[in-house]
């Protein structure tokens, strides 16, 4: 909440370390903590202002990713189905089954960045699995900015991203 406020007064947020950086290189200077949460944040600063501060940062990160989750959530593993060549009925099971484990229901009731990062890699996914199917030359560049814009998310879903893309 404190990074928010900062981002929407104009401050800012830097992602270097403040620690004694006279002996380190500029990749052991970054903090990752702050990348990864920059995704959240941002998404944060956008929607309270595009609500013109009717909604309190606070309501808003409480219930930011419990509702993004469930509708964005069902809706990700249905297309999954789908395109991995399953019925429509298979693929609702799925969506609906999906739901069971706890480590899901879990990662929706939270506002955690590795949790909205882990939606935007779903969706990052269907569209990799998208290509498998239908190779064009011109999505190459769109996979590169996901795996890239994965980093604001969480970095480890951006290293899979981009080995998927590989693959």
């Amino acid at each position: 909440m404190a990074a928010e406020s900062s981002i929407l007064s104009g401050q800012g947020i830097p992602i270097v370390a403040t620690r004694d950086q006279s002996t380190k290189t500029a990749i052991q200077a970054i903090n990752p903590g702050t990348i990864s949460y920059s995704q959240q944040w941002g998404l944060t600063v956008v929607l309270e202002k595009l609500l013109f501060d009717r909604v309190s940062l606070i309501k808003l990160n409480a219930w930011l990713l419990p509702i993004v989750w469930s509708l964005f959530f069902p809706l990700l593993l249905y297309a999954l189905g789908r395109s991995m060549g399953w019925t429509t009925r298979a693929s609702l099971l799925f969506s609906w089954a999906g739901l069971w484990p706890f480590a899901w229901q879990q990662a929706g009731s939270f506002s955690l960045p590795v949790n909205l990062g882990f939606l935007f890699f779903l969706a990052s996914f269907l569209l990799v699995i998208s290509r498998s199917f239908d190779a064009r030359r011109r999505q190459i560049p769109l996979f590169i900015f996901l795996a890239l814009a994965a980093f604001g998310g969480y970095v480890v879903y951006a290293i899979v991203l981009a080995m998927l893309f590989i693959i």
